[in-house]
């Protein structure tokens, strides 16, 4: 077992462990089943993404991560704003967007991340290319997915 290897697991046992701390409000009766959830959710993420796949680095994330936290409130409150305001504008569409990104992990993370987009998703990928349903698309997507593929790019320390 390599170092990077032991160090994916340890890694992923504290990250799962600390999200089914928050899902359970910190309650210990139920240790034994969290144990065999988390065994089985690092055992599940090694298998899908193997150790050394993803490559952070800590300036990148220390940008994304307050980007990411002001991005899903804000579509948050933009969503349901629009849900219970009938007068809210909607024109859903789809957007077609050209990816800069290449290729690997950070693709995948930016294409899992359009969600931070106020009512946005992927709908599909096709080679470059990024399919986009949107709620109202009047507003900028492709300008906010510009700058989150951007700060995607610089969490992943790759070029666009």
């Amino acid at each position: 077992m390599t170092a990077a290897l032991v160090k994916s697991i340890l890694l992923r046992l504290l990250v799962g462990g600390l999200i089914w701390i928050v899902l359970t409000g910190g309650t210990t009766y139920n240790w034994g089943f969290a144990l065999v959830v988390v065994a089985a959710a690092v055992a599940t993420s090694l298998y899908l993404m193997p150790a050394g796949g993803w490559r952070w680095n800590l300036p990148g994330l220390l940008r994304f991560l307050p980007f990411f936290i002001i991005k899903s409130v804000l579509g948050g409150i933009d969503v349901s704003m629009r849900a219970f305001n009938p007068r809210m504008p909607l024109q859903p569409g789809i957007v077609t967007y050209l990816l800069r990104i290449p290729d690997g992990p950070g693709r995948v993370f930016f294409a899992n991340s359009v969600s931070l987009q106020p009512g946005s998703f992927v709908a599909g990928i096709e080679g470059d290319v990024l399919q986009v349903h949107a709620l109202d698309t009047a507003m900028p997507i492709v300008e906010n997915l510009r700058e989150l593929e951007d700060r995607v790019a610089q969490l992943f320390g790759l070029e666009v």
